[in-house]
C-alpha cells in the first residue's frame, strides 16, 4: 500500500527496481497508456518472482504484492481508463484466480 500511495504523490524516482517499477505502472496509468501500464507490470511481477526465490516467506510476501497490484488494478477507480486493455489483463488475469 506504500508503494502505491508514494507513487500517487509523484515522490522522486525510487532506486529500488520493485518500486520504480510501480512508479512506472502509474505515471503511464496517469497518461492512459494501457500497453506501457502493461509492459510495467510485467516487469514489476518479474523483480518480484526474482525477490520470491530467495525464500518461502519472501516468496508469499511477493505473491500478496502481485495480488495487490493486481485487485487494485482490477478495482481502483485510478485505473479506470486502463483496466480495460487486453495486456493489462492477460497480465493480472492469472494472479487474480
Amino acid at each position: 500500500m506504500e508503494l502505491y500511495l508514494r507513487g500517487l504523490q509523484q515522490r522522486e524516482q525510487s532506486h529500488n527496481r520493485i518500486t520504480a517499477d510501480w512508479q512506472n505502472v502509474l505515471q503511464a496509468t496517469r497518461n492512459a497508456q494501457g500497453n506501457v501500464v502493461a509492459r510495467e507490470l510485467r516487469a514489476m511481477f518479474q523483480a518480484l518472482d526474482t525477490y520470491g526465490r530467495r525464500s518461502q516467506i519472501d516468496g508469499q510476501k511477493a505473491l500478496a504484492i502481485k495480488r495487490a497490484a493486481a485487485i487494485l488494478l482490477q478495482n481502483d477507480p485510478y485505473f479506470a481508463r486502463v483496466r480495460g486493455n487486453a495486456a493489462i489483463q492477460s497480465v493480472i488475469a492469472p494472479i487474480l484466480r
